[in-house]
């Protein structure tokens, strides 16, 4: 038995093109997953020892820039490491060794000034983010005998996720109780401002000063 995971999008890539008699073309489309693939396949062996075979891959479009190939379609970067080891029941073995390097070009410029040749660059703000990964797995096997193992394994996920739904839901709360203290408070100054206003424009009505 084999487990997979997925955790990406999938992206549009041109297969092909092809000129119709009313020169129309048309264009054949299939979507590519890209993102975080994991497969794991598990085997048990004698003295509780697990042997995984893990293969993990890791995509991305390649940036339009640095792509030679634009005109044929996106480029993807890809990364895949295949690993076999040996662990215990209940221990916690880690996979590394997927670097990901992300270079970001960000622009802030003042509309219509910001493209005029040679002095636009004293209207326009570029700059540039270059931030790196390194992909991280923690996998750990347990050998579940009979229903009761099983039974335990579940709610002790189960209980897990329920304190870490109900700890969200406490930040949550506070965050909320905060906000809504806030607007306690404002209305009220708006409140007394409004009021002296008021009197201020009363008393000018009547010939007076405020």
């Amino acid at each position: 038995m084999q487990a997979t995971f997925n955790v990406g999008q999938e992206v549009p890539v041109l297969t092909g093109s092809q000129t119709t008699s009313g020169d129309n073309i048309f264009n054949t489309v299939e979507r590519k997953t890209v993102g975080i693939k994991l497969k794991v396949k598990p085997q048990i062996n004698e003295g509780d020892a697990v042997l995984l075979e893990i293969e993990q891959e890791v995509s991305s479009v390649a940036d339009s820039a640095s792509s030679t190939s634009s005109d044929l379609g996106a480029t993807f970067n890809t990364r895949t490491v295949n690993n076999a080891v040996l662990v215990g029941s209940g221990e916690t073995v880690v996979v590394g060794g997927l670097l990901d390097k992300t270079v970001t070009d960000t622009a802030d410029k003042v509309p219509l000034l910001g493209d005029i040749p040679v002095i636009g660059a004293l209207f326009r703000s570029d700059s540039k983010k270059v931030s790196k990964r390194n992909l991280m797995l923690f996998i750990r096997p347990t050998i579940i005998r009979d229903r009761d193992e099983y039974r335990q394994a579940s709610s002790g996920q189960y209980t897990a996720f329920n304190n870490a739904q109900t700890k969200q839901r406490g930040k949550e709360s506070s965050e909320a109780s905060l906000s809504n203290d806030l607007l306690h408070i404002y209305p009220q100054q708006e409140t007394q401002a409004f009021r002296q206003v008021s009197a201020a424009i009363d008393a000018f009505n009547l010939g007076g000063r405020p």
